[in-house]
């Protein structure tokens, strides 16, 4: 691949190596003096379990970047669930928001999208600038997960509906026979 990184040919083929990782999508939520503000993100993990945090990544120029830049603020984590595509797509500006029903419910410690697969209350610890986004760091304050599956994202195609409950042992075991 060329050596310039800033090259449009070379960004359009690191979106597609990137892409070839499954991820799930989240909706991040933040109370702001002017409302709820929600955006959609792919770039989600769990990163310490003691203590309990978690990061997501979000790009500089955005209005959620403005939102959690001071430390302590309160934000929101919700997994979408298979049948959420719908919010994915309101929350990353692709439809509007008048177009769905009220998408939230009030848990303690914050607002989360409901029938979520999980959700994650935290507040805003650490930040990690790393070129164009910023790695934002939460503390886990409240969480909660319902059996619902999760709406899966890969090379740039949502996947609505996996069956989760056959693991990959007995998958082989199916399939080798």
């Amino acid at each position: 691949m060329a050596e310039n990184q800033n090259d449009v040919a070379v960004t359009r083929e690191f979106r597609k190596a990137a892409a070839k990782f499954a991820t799930g999508i989240t909706v991040v939520l933040v109370d702001t003096p002017q409302g709820l503000h929600g955006m959609t993100a792919n770039a989600f993990m769990s990163v310490s379990l003691n203590p309990l945090t978690v990061a997501v990544s979000i790009a500089n120029h955005t209005r959620m970047h403005q939102c959690l830049e001071d430390r302590g603020t309160r934000f929101s984590i919700s997994v979408l669930a298979h049948d959420q595509k719908l919010l994915s797509d309101v929350f990353a500006g692709r439809m509007d928001p008048n177009d769905v029903a009220d998408p939230f419910e009030t848990v303690h410690g914050g607002v989360v999208i409901r029938h979520a697969a999980a959700w994650f209350c935290c507040v805003r610890e650490d930040v990690f600038v790393s070129g164009d986004h910023t790695i934002t760091i939460g503390r886990v304050e409240t969480f909660d997960r319902t059996d619902r599956d999760p709406l899966i994202f890969y090379q740039g195609n949502y996947y609505l509906g996996f069956d989760f409950s056959i693991p990959d042992t007995q998958w082989r075991q199916l399939t080798d026979s």
